[in-house]
C-alpha cells in the first residue's frame, strides 16, 4: 500500500513494507522486532505533528527534588499532565521522559506558547555559530522547578527538522523499558492530511511508473520507503491518476475502461 499525505512542511508517498519482506541490520536485531517498531513508529508520529504546526517551541522540564519523589515517574506523569493542561491551560503539548543515572525523571517536549508569557534566560551560541535564546517561565520555576524553551518556525522545514531530531533522540529503547510508554501528549493535535490510498496493485505500480519517469528522490528504511512530493508533481498525479493505473491493467479489462480513459493511446 502507498499512502500519500501532506502538512505544512512537505508532500510524501509512503510505501508500506510487507512485514514479511522487512530486514533488519545486525545492529537493529539488539532490539526486539515489537520494540524497534514501536520506536520508528514513535519517532514518526511525533516528527507529523511537529511537521503540522502543532508547536511553536521545544522545552524541558526538571521537577524540583525538594517538592517532589523525582524517582515516582507515573506521580510526575500524572502531576505534569494535569498541570500543563488544566493550570496552564495549554492546548498544544507533548513530552518525553527520560531517565537521569542517579534514577530521577527529566522531561522533554514540544509545545505552544506564548513567548511574552516567559522570561528571556540567556543566549548559547553553538558550534555552527549560531545563537540560541532560552527563555524560562518563572510560574513553572515556583510550581514544578528548571524548565526551558527555545522558540523555532513552524513553517520553516530546516528548524522542524533540527529542532525534531535534537529532541527525538530521546525516543530510545531505554525510555520504553523504564516507563513502559515513548511519549504522551494533548488532545487534538492536528495530523497529515491523507490525499490518497493506493490499496490495488495496479495503483502501486501505477505510481511507481509515476516516481520512474519523474526521477523522484526515494528514501528507504526496513520498514518503508518513502518519495518526497512537489505541490506540481502531486497535482500532475492527481489528473493522470487513471493513466497511470490503467497501464497495468490486465488486457482482458480494458474493455471496462471508459473511451476517455483509452485516448491517451
Amino acid at each position: 500500500m502507498i499512502i500519500i499525505k501532506k502538512n505544512l512542511i512537505k508532500i510524501t508517498a509512503i510505501h508500506l513494507t510487507p512485514p514479511q519482506k522487512r530486514e533488519t541490520s545486525k545492529r537493529k536485531r539488539r532490539v526486539s522486532v515489537f520494540g524497534q517498531g514501536s520506536i520508528i513508529r514513535a519517532k514518526s508520529k511525533i516528527r507529523e505533528y511537529v511537521s503540522n504546526g502543532n508547536f511553536n517551541a521545544f522545552c524541558t522540564f526538571t521537577f524540583s527534588a525538594r517538592d517532589f519523589d523525582r524517582k515516582d515517574f507515573k506521580a510526575c506523569k500524572k502531576f505534569l499532565t494535569d498541570y500543563l493542561t488544566h493550570r496552564l491551560h495549554w492546548k498544544k503539548w507533548l513530552v518525553i521522559p527520560e531517565l537521569h543515572a542517579d534514577g530521577s525523571i527529566h522531561f522533554h517536549g514540544f509545545c505552544s506558547v506564548k513567548k511574552k508569557s516567559l522570561k528571556f534566560g540567556y543566549f548559547k551560541r553553538d558550534s555552527y555559530g549560531k545563537i540560541h535564546l532560552h527563555y524560562y517561565s518563572e510560574k513553572i520555576n515556583d510550581d514544578i522547578g528548571r524548565n526551558d524553551f527555545q522558540f523555532f518556525s513552524p513553517a520553516s522545514e530546516d528548524d522542524v527538522r533540527s529542532v525534531a531530531a535534537y529532541v527525538l533522540k530521546y525516543i530510545t529503547k531505554a525510555t520504553m523499558t523504564d516507563f513502559a510508554l515513548l511519549y504522551f501528549n494533548s488532545r487534538g493535535l492536528k495530523t497529515d492530511e491523507i490525499v490518497f490510498r493506493l490499496t490495488s496493485k495496479k495503483e502501486v505500480q501505477g505510481f511507481f511508473a509515476f516516481a520512474e519517469e519523474h526521477k523522484l528522490r526515494e528514501y528507504n528504511t526496513a520498514h518503508f520507503n518513502f518519495f518526497d512530493l512537489t505541490s506540481e508533481l502531486l497535482a500532475e498525479y492527481q489528473a493522470l491518476k487513471w493513466y497511470y493505473d490503467a497501464l497495468f491493467v490486465p488486457f482482458n479489462q480494458y474493455n471496462n475502461l471508459q473511451p476517455s480513459q483509452l485516448s491517451i493511446f
